[in-house]
């Protein structure tokens, strides 16, 4: 009977890896692809925040990504890996193949390549810092200075991540109901990747969206229902 719990048990453990693993590639694979998507001039459809969507794109895909992963370590390394693995394939696609009406096309080519590197490397470094704080032993002293220098970067980091959260959220929902419109009144006959990744994106900024204040929020409830108690 024990044998067959802890065997139900590692089953569950996989199952939920495999979930972790696959959620965290497709919300980086197509965050990675709007990013690709705006900087290449690949538009099949008006963007409702053209001055801010780009940042808050690279803030969800780098700092968000923190209430993404959490601690979970298979997040955390799924992250590093699908950042590459995007890469790779959303380039030849987009950085590689950027349309004839789009303006200062080298421009775009070389912005898009170098941001692809800048997650990747991201990616890369999230995980070598995680190993290296877990094997760091430092003083409670100087743990508690590091607490103190860092509470007002982390206040503004919070606000710029519920910020671009917002946008994203926003930006994701509003070419959605766009494009199910131009469907069911017959103005779009052919949904192309950059149309279609904001369907999956939408999802996902919601549920990033919600990560973020069950994070920054739920915690501090539950101490204040505690100190009252």
């Amino acid at each position: 009977m024990e044998q067959i719990q802890s065997k139900k048990l590692i089953w569950k453990n996989v199952f939920r890896w495999i979930i972790s693993a696959i959620g965290t590639f497709l919300f980086v694979f197509f965050m990675m692809g709007s990013i690709f998507v705006f900087t290449t001039g690949i538009n099949t459809s008006r963007w409702l925040l053209p001055y801010f969507i780009l940042p808050a794109y690279l803030v969800c895909a780098t700092f968000g990504m923190d209430y993404w992963v959490g601690d979970d370590r298979i997040r955390r390394w799924s992250y590093c890996v699908s950042t590459i693995i995007s890469a790779l394939v959303l380039l030849p696609e987009t950085a590689f193949s950027i349309p004839s009406y789009a303006q200062m096309p080298w421009v775009r080519m070389i912005v898009t390549i170098l941001l692809s590197i800048l997650l990747s490397l991201y990616g890369i470094q999230k995980v070598r810092t995680k190993k290296a704080a877990n094997q760091r032993i430092v003083a409670s002293e100087e743990k508690l200075q590091v607490q103190r220098n860092g509470k007002t970067n982390s206040k503004v980091i919070r606000f710029i991540c519920l910020l671009s959260i917002c946008c994203v959220v926003l930006e994701s929902w509003h070419r959605m109901i766009t494009t199910l419109y131009g469907l069911v009144s017959m103005l779009t006959d052919i949904i192309f990747f950059s149309t279609f990744a904001q369907f999956p994106l939408g999802i996902f900024s919601i549920i990033l969206l919600a990560r973020f204040v069950k994070a920054e929020f739920i915690p501090r409830s539950a101490l204040m229902e505690q100190d009252v108690s």
